[in-house]
């Protein structure tokens, strides 16, 4: 049973857009469902601190389920609902979990993901479907148990980041302080432009921090919700003049299907909405910013940030056509670095590690793993795994993320520069170019292309297009095409998967 539609079209805090009918949900009903649940949960054990893993489609069970949690002081451990039952295995026993919240579509794979796991009896719970195990999410709302006592701090959340090498590791924020909660609220509220009150439309998988955190803080700034269950171009559009939309977040792989749209379909839907756009998670070409910027204004900014430091950078869309390829420059209350390997500070246009000191980097630990932390900190300093340069404005450029740096005969070649030029070609919808062993000279470059389809480019065409635009050690000396990259919950395309046959049996490992 899903939950109660909203007495009216304009009384609505979120809107879940389906095929089979919108459904809605009050802030009001938002509320008294999330203390329901939270009462149960409490009568079921559950206590400030504890884990709850969630692997749900987006969809309005999730903001139930998190506002449960703050009124619990439980940590809600989203599970990409891409994952096998292995890695939800993984998940849930790696954080601790007493309660898992599931739906009918990935019951199947979270009920072998859990089995065994006993410190989840009598709270493995369902929504919109049925399961052995698992009892219903509705039916535990019906039961109306009161909660008891005050609602707690909210600690945040642990998310799984993906990693580069092993297994993924949990961030753990502890609960802000009451001024590190108003600069976290300030940095929504006025950098990133949400204002008071935006209408946000959810387009990303909400178990990724990113658009879980811009969806829940639209909220909690008295704002609205539209959920997608997933990304759709068209979609997109459609919501936007259907529900007013004044706030999104997108990644550039959305970008470059949005742009891909035929004309006429762009030109159907009225976009005039729309206050700001904030885009982040991978390197977005200049041409995709520029072409975003002439069809839907000025109004596309980007920041840089990541899971375990925040946001750290921010770049207006009005300063990026002057600055292309720049992440923007530190926002208040952040501190940022450009280090060497010897872990000093370096001048303007030197590339090295990207590290920084804001309230969220002081703020986290990693699960289980103490030391993953200490060994990326220098003094106040949390290197992120990106390297850049600051210009001499301080506008941050990033370069690549280290563990992606080829060294093919002594000399340093970052991919994100290969990749970029090559994804701006009309017939690649995308690619991954990487390291890959070579006797002679240590490690070559290799690219992995998606074409667009009905595209009948050769690695030939494609090497030649690099040619005529990148240094000849800068062109990749083997081209693969696929039919689908593989892709991390971020979108960002997962190179681990790509890479790992290439260095399975090299006794040097490339991570």
């Amino acid at each position: 049973m899903s939950a109660p539609a909203a007495t009216s079209d304009g009384d609505w805090a979120l809107v879940e857009v389906r095929r089979d009918g919108d459904r809605r949900l009050t802030r009001k009903r938002l509320t008294s469902r999330a203390y329901k649940l939270a009462g149960w949960l409490q009568a079921r054990g559950l206590e400030p601190g504890d884990r709850l893993c969630y692997l749900l489609e987006n969809s309005i069970p999730i903001f139930e389920v998190s506002a449960a949690c703050r009124v619990l002081g439980v940590f809600p451990v989203p599970i990409n609902y891409h994952s096998t039952a292995e890695e939800a295995r993984y998940i849930a026993s790696d954080s601790g979990a007493r309660a898992v919240v599931t739906s009918g579509t990935y019951a199947g794979v979270t009920s072998q993901g859990t089995a065994g796991n006993t410190a989840l009896d009598g709270r493995r719970l369902i929504a919109r479907g049925e399961h052995d195990g698992f009892e219903s999410l509705e039916a535990a709302i019906r039961e109306d148990k009161r909660f008891e006592g005050e609602p707690q701090a909210a600690p945040g959340v642990v998310i799984y980041t993906s990693g580069t090498t092993g297994k993924p590791k949990g961030v753990v924020r502890t609960a802000r302080s009451p001024d590190a909660g108003a600069r976290y609220l300030a940095t929504f509220r006025d950098v990133c432009k949400l204002g008071r009150a935006p209408v946000h439309l959810a387009t990303g998988p909400l178990y990724h921090t990113a658009p879980n955190a811009f969806a829940n803080v639209s909220l909690l700034l008295g704002g609205r919700v539209v959920i997608l269950p997933k990304f759709d171009a068209e979609a997109v559009l459609r919501s936007v003049e259907q529900h007013r939309i004044t706030h999104m977040h997108l990644v550039p792989t959305m970008m470059h299907r949005l742009l891909a749209l035929p004309e006429e379909v762009k030109r159907r839907y009225d976009l005039g909405s729309l206050v700001a756009t904030q885009h982040a998670a991978a390197p977005c070409p200049p041409a995709t910013k520029k072409a975003m910027i002439e069809w839907w204004g000025p109004i596309i900014d980007e920041y840089y940030g990541s899971t375990e430091v925040g946001i750290v950078t921010y770049l207006p869309a009005k300063e990026a056509l002057a600055r292309p390829g720049s992440v923007g420059t530190s926002i208040d209350g952040v501190r940022l670095a450009i280090l060497g390997t010897d872990g000093q500070e370096l001048g303007p246009m030197q590339i090295g590690d990207v590290a920084v000191a804001t309230d969220a980097s002081r703020g986290f630990t990693y699960h289980g793993d103490d030391q993953k932390k200490r060994a990326a900190t220098r003094g106040e300093l949390f290197a992120t795994g990106d390297m850049g340069y600051l210009d001499e404005e301080g506008y941050l450029f990033l370069v690549d993320r280290r563990a992606d740096m080829v060294i093919s005969g002594g000399v340093n070649v970052y991919p994100a520069e290969i990749e970029q030029t090559l994804v701006v070609h009309p017939e690649v919808h995308d690619c991954a170019v990487f390291g890959i062993p070579d006797e002679e000279w240590g490690e070559r470059l290799h690219a992995v292309v998606q074409l667009e389809p009905g595209s009948r480019l050769g690695p030939p065409e494609i090497e030649n297009y690099l040619v005529e635009r990148l240094s000849k050690f800068k062109v990749p000396r083997s081209i693969e095409l696929v039919s689908e990259l593989p892709r991390e919950p971020s979108g960002k395309i997962f190179k681990r998967k790509l890479r790992e046959p290439y260095w399975r049996d090299n006794k040097t490992q490339i991570s």
